[in-house]
């Protein structure tokens, strides 16, 4: 500590009227009588030493030197006009259960002994006291009489150890409104880090020699200690004031390491940052290297070695802060404790190698243990900001000079998204032997960088590692080159790979291209990429391009999107957090040597009508070379045949309206048509045919607004027999002859399939069809030969307001007009694929037969 002074604050016994030598507390003096006007002082009962002189640490480590404050006031984190309130200590210093800058976890316990003192004066013992809310705390299934968890001081006989009297602040009361009023606090009102005065008369014990002890034995966060002041015996006046001075902390700056295999202080033991260098940001420093056992309420251990880690303070900063030096020897193994990192995009290590082309990243890790379930049961393997153990083997490095990166990009307030770290342990002599149940060889985190080769076949700047467009053209704002980390306020994790990659998180609504310079094909011929954003992937995809003609070769969507809300990304929810793809562009007819160009389109205006996406690395040379990655399916429509029969893009195949006209209402082209398999998180089946099919959820400004959309016209023939499928409760499919001088209805149908009985969610086998598709028959057969067309509408049958309308939207696919042979309704359905919430019975595959569609316009006047 620094200190401008030290005051001892030993009061002598002051002796009245009797000439009687001064004496110290503690020693054995003359026991006085009772009415001797004689006062025995303790020693430093008002602390106003600044230090414990006079007491004794007696166990835990609740209490020393750093316990001793002379700060005047506090406030609390949730009042936004941070106002200070007056702790009301007596002099300059007291003892406080949280340290002298506020920092003691309140999780600390232990206990303090005075010095002996004999009780003379008026009998009295009298104390301020704050903090310790939970005086008394029974276990489960104690006794009513047992106390388990308290703070207290205690006044005890020398003779046999004995209690006599117990001080608690027993008028703890904090405020419960929003509204901090400091005068509730200086009143006494309210209590809990400012002091209130308790007074015991213990006149009887008068002449007999005691101690005090000061006691925290409650590890909870809430108020779990006590704060001490102004201790006066037999009615004594206050220690004088000893000088006041701000403490502060000097950390340990700078140690050696143990070998040039090991770095610096990788076990924190110092109580400093020493041997770290801080690279940037706020997130590290010597104040987050801590000797906390315990985090939140719970009481949780952190599971660390030794006295020391790092971690737990500054949640919501940022930063990284480097290691020094090592080189990787012994058996190449490196181990390390890591804690929280929610997000393991944003908060990780990284290990740098040294080279003499620059400094590479090799590999990068976080804490892929973490598992924020079972709380707060660590030994059911809850993993949150307890502390796990990883290892890794780097024996290809033997040799090489490296040092490790701590990174924090999450600026999110939760504190699970900040890093706990301990025990860098860069050498190991022998591979280290660990119980695999609590220990853990560490997996790269997936956001290591891509390494593009230096090929003829590989696409310049695909990682856009140069930090900006080179290699690209870019026709339209849809987006930029970003080294951010993650997207929106909560910094949602790119899952990007390197330092940057393309954006449109910021560009939603306006449509454009992004093309690559040419490359020519060659190596496995296959590509891979990262893609995220392109809710519909009929207008937002990645086009491969033949470099001279620009003739659209291949085409892939981002087919994994599905928008289940930020709580479960990367989990089954894809947004703008890019997905891995491989693309092999031999089976698309691509040949080797051929020069292509790569083009990102975004004809988006809404739905996630966005393109993210990084590391377009288009050469490998072997299988082996190819990491994991999702299989992308070529989505470039195949020419649709003509086919005077069937109704054009009956199966919306072509990814937009093509082929069908809006002439009632106003619906958004751009998300009418939709290629998720799934609806909501409990995975509903739409019973789709092949990859888009129609979503009235999202075309309308709202579900009371009605619409219709018409076919181009076709001639029916065959058997005259034509299936669709819908969904939704106000789908209407109207079927249109133009034999003679008008149109006419001839058909209406609609989702007699449609149940919504909420008894029956999600069980898809048990009849529940809210979206979920059914296939309906109609026999058009008496207008075999006539000039037809179709319209698909929402009809809105159910009043607004009424009981049944909700699901007030319209689905709609597969539109078949023709069938050589009738089909047999009985003995056709479709399959969908269920889960373990759609399914009652364990089954995945269940069948949902086709059912004749009933014409509801037979009964009209045409």
């Amino acid at each position: 500590m620094k200190k401008s002074l030290r005051i001892l604050g030993l009061l002598n016994v002051i002796v009245f009227g009797l000439g009687v030598g001064s004496v110290m507390a503690g020693c054995n003096a003359e026991t006085p009588t009772v009415g001797d006007p004689v006062t025995v002082s303790l020693s430093n009962g008002g602390f106003e030493s600044s230090d414990l002189s006079g007491w004794t640490v007696e166990s835990g480590d609740a209490f020393d030197n750093d316990s001793v404050s002379s700060v005047t006031s506090f406030s609390y984190a949730y009042d936004m006009d941070h106002k200070q309130i007056p702790i009301n200590q007596t002099g300059n210093w007291y003892l406080s259960g949280k340290g002298y800058d506020g920092k003691r976890p309140h999780g600390y316990t232990g206990s303090l002994r005075s010095e002996n003192f004999v009780l003379s004066g008026d009998g009295t013992v009298s104390m301020k006291l704050a903090g310790g809310a939970l005086v008394t705390r029974k276990g489960e299934g104690a006794p009513k009489k047992a106390l388990e968890k308290i703070c207290f001081v205690g006044v005890y006989t020398v003779e046999d150890d004995k209690m006599i009297a117990k001080f608690t602040n027993k008028y703890f009361l904090e405020h419960t409104e929003s509204y901090v009023n400091v005068s509730d606090y200086e009143n006494g009102v309210c209590c809990t880090d400012n002091f209130y005065r308790y007074s015991e008369d213990l006149s009887e014990y008068i002449g007999k020699e005691m101690y005090l002890r000061i006691v925290d034995n409650d590890r909870e966060v809430y108020y779990g200690y006590i704060s001490v002041d102004d201790i006066r015996i037999g009615g004594e006046n206050a220690q004088t004031d000893g000088e006041f001075f701000v403490k502060s902390k000097d950390y340990v700056q700078d140690v050696e390491a143990p070998s040039i295999y090991e770095i610096k202080n990788g076990d924190f033991e110092v109580g400093s940052l020493a041997g770290w260098e801080i690279v940037s940001g706020n997130a590290f420093s010597h104040d987050g290297v801590t000797s906390a056992k315990y985090w939140w309420n719970e009481s949780i251990p952190f599971c660390r070695d030794g006295n020391y880690h790092f971690g737990f303070n500054n949640p919501t900063a940022t930063g990284v802060m480097r290691s020094s030096e090592f080189v990787v020897g012994g058996s190449g193994y490196v181990s390390y404790k890591l804690g929280g990192c929610s997000q393991n995009g944003l908060t990780y290590l990284r290990f740098m190698l040294k080279d003499e082309g620059g400094d590479l990243e090799v590999a990068r890790f976080s804490n892929f243990k973490y598992w924020d379930y079972q709380f707060p049961y660590v030994q059911n393997g809850m993993r949150i900001l307890n502390l796990v153990q990883y290892y890794v083997d780097f024996s290809e490095y033997l040799g090489k000079t490296m040092y490790i990166e701590v990174v924090d990009e999450n600026p999110n307030a939760s504190e699970v998204g900040c890093i706990v770290l301990d025990s860098v342990q860069t050498y190991w002599e022998e591979k280290p032997v660990w119980n695999t149940t609590i220990a853990f060889e560490a997996e790269a985190n997936p956001d290591i960088y891509d390494i593009a080769p230096d090929s003829p076949h590989q696409v310049l700047n695909g990682t856009f590692e140069t930090g900006d467009l080179t290699g690209w053209t870019l026709s339209g704002d849809i987006g930029v080159v970003s080294n951010d980390a993650g997207w929106w306020d909560a910094k949602f994790p790119y899952n990007k790979r390197g330092d940057y990659l393309f954006t449109g998180i910021s560009h939603e609504g306006n449509t454009g291209t992004l093309t690559s310079s040419a490359f020519t094909l060659g190596g496995i011929g296959t590509i891979t990429f990262r893609m995220g954003g392109g809710g519909n992937p009929a207008l937002i995809y990645i086009s491969i391009l033949d470099a001279e003609t620009e003739e659209e070769l291949a085409r892939f969507g981002n087919l994994l999107f599905n928008d289940k809300g930020t709580a479960t990304l990367n989990k089954g929810s894809n947004l703008a957090n890019m997905v891995s793809y491989r693309a092999d562009l031999y089976e698309c007819g691509i040949q080797e040597g051929q020069n292509i160009k790569i083009r990102v389109v975004d004809k988006a205006t809404s739905n996630w009508g966005l393109v993210t996406c990084d590391s377009f690395i288009t050469y490998y040379e072997s299988e082996a070379d190819l990491p994991k990655g999702n299989v992308a399916e070529n989505i470039l429509p195949e020419p649709e045949e003509e086919n005077m029969y069937q109704v054009r893009n009956g199966g919306f195949e072509t990814g937009d309206l093509t082929g069908w006209t809006v002439v009632e209402g106003e619906i958004n082209a751009d998300s009418a048509i939709m290629s998720g398999e799934t609806f909501w998180v409990e995975g509903l089946p739409y019973n789709k045919e092949g990859m888009f099919h129609f979503d009235g959820r999202n075309v309308a400004a709202s579900d009371d607004v009605t619409y219709a959309l018409r076919s181009e016209t076709f001639v029916l023939g065959g058997s005259g027999f034509i299936s669709f499928k819908m969904g939704g409760r106000t789908p209407a499919l109207k079927v249109y002859s133009i034999e003679g001088e008008t149109a006419q209805l001839i058909a209406e149908y609609k989702n007699t399939a449609f149940n919504l009985d909420d008894s029956l969610f999600p069980k898809i086998d048990q009849n529940c069809r809210f979206l979920t598709m059914t296939t309906f028959v109609a026999d058009l057969s008496a207008h075999l030969g006539e000039t037809l067309y179709i319209e698909i509408c929402d009809v809105q049958t159910p009043a607004i307001g009424s009981e049944t309308d909700n699901w007030r939207v319209a689905l709609f696919d597969d539109i078949v007009t023709y069938y050589e042979q009738a089909p047999v309704v009985a003995e056709r359905y479709d399959v969908v694929h269920l889960n373990n919430q759609t399914s009652s019975n364990g089954e995945k595959d269940y069948q949902i037969v086709w059912q004749t569609a009933v014409n509801m316009a037979e009964n009209k006047d045409n």
